[in-house]
């Protein structure tokens, strides 16, 4: 009885991922009016592909990305990617503990990422190497920092965040609200930490100097071998004068290529390009992050630190030396729209591989009951 109630249960999950993946794409199209939602060339040979997988694959992905990448049977259709891909490649009773920021410190080192200062995990306070706090020694974890970001340990996408700034010898919010226990508990209750604020390299401060502008490496452990392979990489940029970077406030994505040059174009949200982005025209001016070779053999140090997991988005940040650090393990909703708006097919010449090893395992299906559903 319960195996009939995990998999109906199960079914219910991804058809509530598959209409949340058609109506971002049927917005994508909206925000496009020369993009049409009409049969193209080589549609065919795409849905014969993905119709192995699942056989409802929509259209609709290829439709679209095929504008940007070309006519390429590999463009991988979110739909599918959410509903069957990754709750198979990353299964879902591992998720939980890997996309808990406050689980970092555990596996991976504390030179690698920006330093945490505090942290409430489960209604419980430590300091940021997990040493128990009380409320009498709370302000002593912030001895001699002048600025620190809250972030909610459990939200993806930077959602929740909040800044504060020592002023007249207390760290306050925008609203000049200090820092306490208090305000935490109100407004994170608990599972969330508290980080100094990162400074960035002076070479990425250009795109935008109130915001850290991070890195997005999406990596893959392979089905066959078990190594892993960079699969692409995107830098995130804010808006001028916001202090992040994601797209959902205005920020954009560039494309990088394997040697870390920048592509010429900026996309949105919506896939909208600008040539000119914060008054950067990256059509004119070449750009290539420093440092990328290390970047990515960065990344691979720290995806082979989550063995359970074949996906990841990683966000990495370049310090003011371009020495990279993590800020954030993303492995769910895994970057597809980041990579395909900037012509890369996600996953390329392991496409086939992953497919087949989907096929071969849709028992993992009924394991991913309490992964995040993206509202």
């Amino acid at each position: 009885m319960r195996d009939i109630i995990s998999k109906i249960l199960a079914y219910l999950l991804r058809s509530k991922s598959r209409s949340i993946m058609i109506r971002d794409l049927t917005e994508l199209f909206a925000n496009n009016k020369g993009v049409a939602n009409t049969n193209k060339k080589g549609e065919e040979l795409f849905l014969q592909k993905w119709r192995v997988l699942d056989k409802k694959v929509s259209p609709m992905a290829y439709r679209f990305y095929s504008n940007y990448i070309g006519e390429d049977a590999n463009i991988v259709p979110p739909d599918v990617a959410r509903q069957y891909i990754e709750p198979i490649l990353n299964q879902g009773e591992n998720t939980k503990f890997y996309n808990d920021k406050n689980s970092f410190g555990v596996f991976i080192a504390p030179e690698d990422m920006p330093k945490t200062l505090f942290r409430s995990i489960g209604y419980k306070l430590y300091d940021g190497e997990y040493n128990a706090v009380t409320l009498d020694n709370f302000h002593n974890c912030f001895d001699g920092v002048d600025q620190v970001i809250v972030k909610p340990a459990k939200e993806l996408g930077g959602r929740g965040i909040t800044f504060f700034e020592r002023k007249n010898g207390a760290l306050v919010d925008s609203n000049n609200v200090p820092l306490s226990i208090e305000y935490l508990e109100k407004g994170y209750k608990t599972d969330y930490l508290v980080q100094e604020c990162f400074v960035q390299s002076e070479y990425m401060s250009q795109f935008n100097p109130t915001s850290v502008n991070t890195i997005r490496v999406n990596t893959y452990r392979d089905v066959k071998t078990g190594e892993i392979h960079v699969l692409g990489a995107a830098l995130r940029i804010g808006a001028k004068g916001s202090k992040v970077d994601n797209a959902t406030s205005g920020g954009v994505i560039v494309g990088i290529d394997d040697n870390g040059k920048l592509g010429r174009q900026t996309y949105d949200k919506y896939g909208r390009a600008y040539a000119v982005y914060n008054d950067i025209d990256f059509a004119h001016e070449e750009f290539v992050i420093p440092n990328f070779e290390g970047v990515k053999n960065f990344a691979i140090k720290i995806s082979k630190r989550l063995p359970h997991m074949r996906l990841f988005a990683l966000d990495i940040v370049l310090d003011q030396t371009n020495t990279p650090k993590l800020i954030e393990v993303n492995s769910e909703n895994f970057s597809v729209k980041f990579l395909q708006l900037t012509k890369q097919p996600v996953f390329g010449e392991f496409t086939d591989d992953i497919i087949k090893y989907c096929v071969e395992h849709k028992q993992y299906l009924n394991t991913g009951l309490c992964r995040i559903v993206r509202k």
